[in-house]
């Protein structure tokens, strides 16, 4: 399995890497900035991947949307603020695209 884990964070990146602890020899993580992301994707191709938030919640949604275009695989969204609205947003944003997939499918 290819994980591409993507956090401008670099704190970030090495805590959550070192919470995947029950991977498979085979098991592939890449760590990457946002602004490598789009390359990683598709140089990569991860069966998954871990977004951590940016300070700059645009940034986010922006890369989101980069994402869904890009690839079908899971993405998962790690969030280090408490800032419940921007959480929220996304999760309507995620939810929404998900249905257009399915409706437009």
């Amino acid at each position: 399995m290819n994980i591409l884990l993507v956090s401008d964070n670099e704190n970030v990146l090495e805590q959550l890497n070192s919470k995947l602890v029950f991977l498979r020899k085979d098991d592939f993580i890449c760590k990457s900035d946002y602004r490598n992301a789009q390359s990683n994707i598709t140089l990569k191709k991860p069966d998954v991947i871990l977004l951590c938030e940016n300070e700059l919640n645009d940034e986010t949604v922006d890369l989101i949307k980069i994402i869904k275009r890009k690839t079908s695989c899971p993405l998962v969204l790690v969030t280090i603020s408490n800032n419940r609205d921007f959480i929220l947003c996304q999760l309507i944003f995620l939810i929404m695209n998900l249905l257009l997939e399915l409706y437009i499918t």
